[in-house]
């Protein structure tokens, strides 16, 4: 198994370095600045397997924890939707007293979960505006 080699830039984001992943990279970047402003403490972008892809606010072993739990959370709910012969659920949202987690289905293949401390219509409008920017280049 080779080493992933990952980039760190402002706020700590971890993003992993590809040949001609630019456009990718680029969209992390943007997406997770906004998510930053918008209030999130951390986020992990995941594929539905739970591996990481790429996160800012956590350390590296607590991102591989919220990726498998993340991925198997939004299965869970897919299962439970498709009982109910419903469309797949696009995000699942559990809060606490002093917390919000947000897991957002980017396609078939991908998801991202995000971590604050409060839950705001900035928040959520963050994430929706992340979830189009991640279809665009996550095919």
């Amino acid at each position: 198994m080779t080493q992933q080699k990952y980039r760190k830039i402002k706020y700590q984001l971890h993003i992993p370095i590809r040949k001609g992943d630019n456009l990718k990279s680029k969209a992390f970047e943007n997406v997770f600045r906004d998510l930053k402003r918008s209030g999130a403490n951390a986020c992990v972008i995941s594929s539905t397997g739970g591996v990481p892809v790429a996160w800012f606010g956590t350390e590296k072993k607590s991102v591989d924890l919220y990726s498998t739990l993340s991925a198997a959370i939004i299965s869970a709910a897919r299962i439970l939707h498709k009982e109910f012969n419903s469309s797949p659920p696009m995000e699942v949202i559990s809060t606490s007293k002093d917390s919000v987690m947000i897991i957002t289905e980017i396609n078939e293949d991908n998801i991202f979960v995000v971590l604050s401390n409060k839950k705001s219509e900035e928040l959520s409008k963050a994430c929706e505006k992340a979830s189009k920017e991640l279809r665009g280049v996550m095919k």
